[in-house]
This record gives structure tokens, C-alpha cells and sequence, in this order.
């Protein structure tokens, strides 16, 4: 198959060792790869369903939050850190600085204020969670 497509597989092993001349004389590998805490890794990975977006992929103290679609955002994800329980809700409104899902007498919201990005949960009038991003978004 790889000669069809005019490619060697001695090539394609060469690739695969970051000792060869061939990519040890190129200019576009870095000296070293960034390295990521697991919450790091986990905050910039969405939780969006196969092909879309993380319009937003945000991290607090407690959970994470992703807000997802495809031509713009539709949906938002959030994900307890503590006991792994996944939450998915349709959005009801959604702005650059603003996103709001509802589940019931539930209020899903993350906000971009002038004093900082925070996600929150509100039932009726009660604040029930208020927790700053820590990562992300």
C-alpha cells in the first residue's frame, strides 16, 4: 500500500526514530514538548461528541465544563471531578461572554465577568454553586 503511494517503509521507520538524520536536522521538531499536569490535560480537553467543538473547555476547582456543537455552540457538558458524573444539557442561551443551560429548576451558567470567569448553579433564587475557572477558556 505505502509503495502505491510513492513512500518507502524504511522511510516511515525512519520517522519513527527521533534519532535519524532525517529529523534530527529539521527544524520544526522542538528541543522539548511541553509538559502538562493530568488537569491541565484534562481542562484543555473537551467533552464535546464526535466531531464538535469545544467552544469552551473550562475547569474549576470541582468540575469540568465544556461548552460543544458544530456550526456554533448547542450544548453544554459538565463533568464532576468528584465521583465522575456527567451532566448534558442543551443550551438556552449562549454569547462569547455568557452560556446558559437549564435542567429544570436548574440554571447551568459560566459567565465571563469583569471580575473574573466563573461557573455557577442556581435553583430558583439560590446560588448553589459559584466556582472560579481555574483553567481553560
Amino acid at each position: 500500500m505505502f509503495h502505491r503511494l510513492g513512500i518507502s517503509l524504511g522511510f516511515l521507520i525512519n520517522l519513527l526514530d527521533f534519532n535519524s538524520p532525517i529529523l534530527a536536522e529539521s527544524s520544526w521538531m522542538p528541543d522539548e514538548f511541553p509538559k502538562f499536569t493530568p488537569s491541565a490535560v484534562i481542562a484543555q480537553s473537551s467533552q464535546c461528541y464526535g466531531p464538535d467543538h469545544g467552544y469552551v473547555v473550562a475547569e474549576t476547582e470541582n468540575f469540568l465544563v465544556s461548552i460543544c456543537g458544530w456550526d456554533e455552540p448547542e450544548y453544554y457538558v459538565g463533568i464532576s471531578k468528584n465521583g465522575g458524573e456527567t451532566l448534558v444539557l442543551d443550551l438556552v442561551e449562549a454569547d462569547p461572554t455568557y452560556f446558559e443551560a437549564r435542567n429544570g429548576q436548574y440554571v447551568y451558567y459560566l459567565v465571563d465577568s469583569g471580575k473574573g470567569k466563573f461557573l455557577g448553579v442556581v435553583k430558583g433564587d439560590q446560588q448553589l454553586v459559584l466556582e472560579p475557572i481555574i483553567r481553560g477558556w
